[in-house]
């Protein structure tokens, strides 16, 4: 079987009638890269909320400040950064950006357990066999 395509690090901002705005991450960080594609460079999505514009970035591409700066021209109230640390030197981060870009932020850690896989998930020992 042979599958073509590229996978993408993405932040996707729901409605309840479905998908409002897609931002994939810009530059995929150190070994992501072997997996994840680049993103729109020059795509930063906001999305109107109840609670206002809601935008953000994804993981280290919160440490680039240009980055930030295209996002903060947009204007939003509610910024999403999803991150995979919760150590004291990402939390100081998530504080500088509410400082800096006047907003609320949305840190998530993301989790998965193993039970949150299908049970007929094909793995790498399965292609052993």
């Amino acid at each position: 079987m042979t599958i073509n395509g590229t996978l993408y690090n993405t932040n996707i901002i729901f409605k309840p009638s479905g998908i409002m705005k897609v931002h994939r991450k810009l530059k995929p960080t150190g070994s992501e890269r072997l997996i994840w594609g680049d993103g729109n460079k020059g795509f930063f999505p906001v999305a109107e909320s109840p609670w206002g514009p809601i935008g953000g970035l994804i993981c280290w591409e919160n440490y680039i400040p240009l980055a930030r700066v295209a996002l903060y021209k947009k204007g939003f109230t509610i910024y999403l950064a999803p991150n995979t640390n919760d150590n004291s030197e990402w939390q100081d981060t998530v504080k500088h950006i509410a400082i800096e870009g006047h907003c609320y932020v949305v840190n998530a850690n993301l989790f998965f357990k193993k039970s949150d896989y299908s049970q007929d998930l094909v793995t790498k020992n399965d292609l052993k066999k």
